[in-house]
């Protein structure tokens, strides 16, 4: 009898040792495979210092299609997953639009990354060398990049460029980093540099064909005569012949910088002479309604116009107009004198040649 019960211990013993090792097999096959990586998908997770409990919105492109999804950011952690075969870049934003963040990521890689909430360049992110790069030229430069200084910008940028052309980051900064408006040539002769090993077809095919409308003939020749609708649905016909010089101003009604545009536009008209300066106040909203709901506080005595068609509309389609705000002047023969999106640098034009 006691030889029955002494199997019997040792049976149950051993199937316990069994399910035990069984176990530990498991964690350690689910250990190898997450060190190993999913190659069906991405995850990205971390920290999101000053942001506490709430939403993020996660923008990215996965062949050809713009993918939207939520993540909840919980005391600061946050972590989610995607789907993009090759590189591709994520943005992250707030619940009010901010811009919290940049990646690029593809299946089989983890990001890790801290991130600032209210602080875009005081981040650092690892998971992959492409990452931790960028992470190191962040760190290097982020005083300059968070500032409003452009020219040191895109000067930190063109030395990255020169410096490491066969880089994949080289072409990164171009698309995420780089002031295009006003700066269109520099950035054409910068992405020649960038070897072609470098320059992933599906990563930087927009940037290259908006790119290439921008730097094209037609966008940095004359400004032609066009036709537009003022306040009163009339037809108002834009000709630079009509004055020494003109400013063309192209908003979105959304705009948050038109509360600091709209007062300068106030003074040029007052300081200058209709003949001398004409100011054109356009408006690329969708349809009237936001545009008139938009400026019915204005108290304009310059000229407020609606395009129709927007950035697509005749005439101004030809223009390149890649971000908004976005300014041109020109000379009476439509010559443009200057375009981007600075208005102080367009006020400088505007000063040199009216003084």
């Amino acid at each position: 009898m006691a030889g029955w019960i002494d199997m019997f211990n040792f049976v149950q013993i051993t199937s316990k040792i069994v399910k035990i090792y069984s176990l530990l097999i498991g964690i350690l096959m689910a250990f190898i495979l997450s060190s190993c990586g999913d190659d069906s998908q991405f995850r990205v997770a971390g920290e999101i210092k000053n942001m506490g409990t709430q939403n993020i919105r996660v923008i990215y492109v996965s062949n050809g299609a713009v993918k939207s999804l939520t993540s909840t950011v919980i005391d600061g952690k946050f972590s989610f997953v995607g789907y993009s075969p090759e590189l591709t870049i994520v943005r992250l934003f707030s619940n009010n639009k901010t811009p919290l963040g940049t990646l690029v990521v593809k299946n089989g890689e983890t990001i890790d990354c801290t991130i600032h909430n209210g602080d875009l360049y005081n981040a650092k992110m690892e998971g992959s060398d492409l990452m931790a790069q960028w992470s190191d030229f962040i760190a290097q430069n982020a005083q300059i990049l968070s500032s409003d200084d452009i020219e040191s910008r895109n000067q930190e940028i063109a030395k990255y460029v020169a410096k490491n052309p066969s880089k994949l980051l080289s072409t990164v900064l171009m698309i995420t980093e780089f002031y295009t408006p006003g700066y269109e040539q520099l950035a054409d002769s910068l992405m020649a540099m960038i070897t072609p090993e470098a320059q992933p077809r599906h990563l930087i095919e927009d940037y290259a064909s908006t790119l290439a409308h921008i730097t094209s003939e037609n966008a940095l020749g004359k400004v032609l005569p066009m036709n537009l609708y003022e306040k009163g649905d009339s037809l108002f016909n834009f000709n630079a012949s009509k004055a020494s010089y003109s400013v063309l101003c192209f908003t979105m009604p959304d705009d948050e910088c038109r509360d600091s545009i709209v007062p300068l536009l106030k003074q040029w008209n007052k300081t200058h002479k209709d003949s001398q300066l004409k100011i054109v106040d356009i408006s690329l909203a969708n349809d009237t309604f936001q545009w008139k709901k938009s400026i019915t506080t204005d108290s304009a005595k310059w000229a407020q116009c609606w395009a129709l068609g927007s950035v697509q509309a005749k005439g101004i389609d030809r223009l390149g107009i890649s971000r908004m705000p976005f300014f041109i002047v020109t000379d009476s023969t439509g010559t443009q004198l200057y375009r981007g999106n600075s208005i102080s640098q367009a006020q400088e034009i505007i000063n040199q040649k009216l003084q």
